[in-house]
């Protein structure tokens, strides 16, 4: 069970996904 490998990519994930939403400009997708 690779608990830490899921949670490290769900952080990842989340912290690019805010990076991403708070760039000026539309998203590209």
């Amino acid at each position: 069970m690779k608990l830490w490998t899921v949670f490290r990519a769900h952080v990842c994930h989340h912290l690019y996904h805010s990076w991403w939403s708070s760039r000026p400009g539309p998203p590209l997708r």
